[in-house]
């Protein structure tokens, strides 16, 4: 069976105001403990058509990190992270899946560089081996502003939850048929 991405039509942003952080060592939304090699972890929520896709981010690099430490009573705080904004984003056709997975997220992990290109995208968790590869290839073809930090662009670290099920369109509801 092909797989095939879907440009989605228009323009679709997250809203900064749907950023939830995770904390120190947070396993975040996605409850993936130790799958981004950071100590804050935040989440932002991107629309698309049917269901919503998780993006859980962090700083590139910032492992070593550690913002809370403190030396002699000092506190540091690091400035704020503001994430990556999809410019385009593609969708995927996705096949009848059996109910025990339909709640599933297809999770990968991937690179979201200063310049707002994917790379070193890899699969994390897999619903079904077909599918998986067209999230996979649709992912890795959206374009996205790149997070920032002080006003300049950063590389962020990303786990993305894509649902294996979208949302059925109102036409097969009204007509009893189950899609997805």
């Amino acid at each position: 069976m092909n797989f095939f991405p879907r440009i989605v039509s228009g323009k679709i942003q997250a809203a900064v105001h749907n950023c939830i952080h995770g904390g120190i060592s947070s396993a975040g939304v996605l409850d993936v403990e130790g799958a981004l090699p950071c100590t804050n972890v935040y989440t932002i929520f991107l629309p698309m058509p049917g269901k919503k896709w998780v993006l859980e981010y962090c700083a590139h690099g910032s492992a070593a990190e550690n913002p809370w430490q403190t030396n002699a009573g000092e506190a540091q705080v690091e400035a704020g992270l503001i994430p990556p904004a999809a410019d385009q984003q593609f969708d995927f056709h996705r096949i009848t899946i059996p109910d025990k997975n339909a709640g599933k997220l297809k999770v990968l992990r991937a690179l979201i560089d200063k310049d707002g290109a994917i790379d070193k995208e890899h699969e994390f968790q897999g619903v079904l081996p077909g599918m998986d590869a067209a999230a996979g290839f649709a992912f890795t073809n959206w374009k996205f502003r790149p997070a920032t930090r002080a006003s300049a662009p950063i590389g962020v670290d990303v786990l993305v939850g894509i649902p294996a099920r979208a949302l059925e369109r109102l036409s097969k509801q009204s007509s009893g048929v189950a899609g997805n």
